[in-house]
């Protein structure tokens, strides 16, 4: 999660730190850093669906959710 102003843009922004932190510790891939993330579609207010661009080549398929102030960021593990 993070802070950020809250235009799709800061909203990109704030979330690679975020989708490189999960592939860190919880998918356990130490040398992959997440280099942009681009907002696809607005599920609904506040919920999109994105895809993070890594380092290495890959893409991976994103959920990010905005609640005042803060972002959460999920990588669903059918990936």
């Amino acid at each position: 999660m993070d802070t950020f102003g809250g235009g799709k843009a800061d909203i990109e922004a704030s979330a690679v730190p975020i989708v490189t932190q999960i592939i860190r510790e919880e998918l356990g891939e130490d040398g992959v850093e997440c280099k942009a993330v681009k907002i696809v579609e607005e599920v609904t207010d506040g919920f999109y669906k994105a895809r993070a661009i890594l380092a290495n080549g890959n893409e991976l398929d994103i959920t990010i959710e905005k609640e005042g102030d803060q972002i959460f960021v999920s990588i669903p593990t059918d990936q």
